[in-house]
């Protein structure tokens, strides 16, 4: 072999390794500083909007225990009430139960508008009878909620009167009279005679329109559907929702079947588009009910292929930097080999 070969194959071989030492020590950080930042913001971004998501969940739930705090105020002014008392005890003992229904109808009617929301207040007395005034029918022999509910007078008042805990009743039918139509929930507390606390007297149920659960949930919903369901897979609140009094799912079901069921019902409201959604939740332990967040993350994931894209430019257009400059300065460098051989 010529001395003329030797030479281009000892230049080709400085070439060679001049490129290879340029992509080891350019090429390759360039491209792994690049899908590491990729994923990493990825993280954080994710992560940041999980923070957010627990934040507004934790602020519905602090605002739902407020305002049931302050319904169960009204519910406090009844079973307390002195008056009232003494009606529902003249009731019981069938004395002028004509009047003294009128009159407690009639001191309930008094208490009615100190809150929004509220649908009806009644009493039901230990001797069976049922005293009320009811916004929605206007009527002094038929309850707006009764035939909504899934248990009878005698089950409500069973299960209220049993203990001095204030007791939470889900969402039922949707109650139609005329043009009026609502969900209603209840909370009910047993009547005390604090002369005598043993007695039993009596149960109040307070009935609040669902639109006030809508309201809480709504307070902070941007991008995102909050809605409450309770331990036995029960609708309680969902805005746009005909699903509203309705079991989506048995009591035994698990986290991955309530999932499940929790994206259904938020699919169909048509609010979130038709991106994937991520669901997050918080337990009330007050009322036992679950807080559901439903967030489109169709937006989140285009935003992150944009970002993504702009790396992917950023690096095509670096490494076409890097290759102009890596083909000079080896052509500059063979070449002075050249010169001096």
């Amino acid at each position: 072999m010529s001395k003329k070969s030797l030479f281009k194959l000892d230049r080709r071989s400085i070439r060679i390794r001049l490129v290879t030492a340029f992509i080891v020590t350019s090429v390759i950080p360039i491209l792994l500083i690049n899908i590491i930042s990729y994923y990493n913001t990825s993280r954080l971004v994710q992560q940041n909007v999980e923070r957010m998501t627990r934040a507004n969940l934790e602020q519905t739930k602090v605002s739902l225990d407020v305002w049931l705090d302050s319904y169960e105020d009204i519910l406090f002014q009844v079973y307390t009430d002195d008056y009232i008392v003494e009606l529902v005890d003249k009731i019981n003992a069938g004395e002028d139960l004509a009047n003294n229904r009128k009159l407690l109808r009639k001191t309930l009617r008094g208490l009615f508008y100190t809150k929004d929301y509220v649908k009806s207040i009644s009493v039901i007395t230990e001797s069976g009878e049922l005293a009320f005034y009811d916004q929605l029918t206007a009527s002094t022999t038929s309850t707006s909620w009764m035939d909504s509910i899934a248990m009878s007078q005698e089950e409500l008042y069973a299960g209220i009167s049993r203990d001095n805990a204030t007791h939470i009743f889900p969402t039922g039918d949707k109650v139609v009279f005329g043009t009026n139509s609502c969900y209603l929930f209840h909370i009910g507390h047993r009547i005390i005679d604090y002369r005598n606390v043993k007695k039993q007297c009596g149960v109040v149920m307070v009935s609040i329109d669902e639109a006030l659960l809508e309201e809480i949930c709504s307070a902070s919903t941007e991008k995102g559907l909050n809605f409450i369901i309770d331990e036995e897979g029960t609708v309680i609140s969902c805005a746009h929702s005909e699903a509203v009094g309705e079991s989506i799912y048995h009591e035994d079901a698990d986290r991955r079947e309530k999932e499940a069921a929790w994206r259904r019902l938020a699919s169909g409201t048509g609010l979130l588009g038709n991106g994937e959604l991520s669901i997050y939740s918080v337990h009330d332990e007050k009322t036992g009910w679950e807080i559901i967040r439903a967030t489109n993350q169709e937006e989140l994931v285009q935003g992150l292929h944009q970002q993504q894209k702009l790396l992917v430019s950023i690096t095509l257009l670096s490494l076409l930097a890097i290759l102009v400059i890596m083909v000079s300065q080896v052509t500059r460098m063979t070449g002075s080999i050249k010169g001096v051989v």
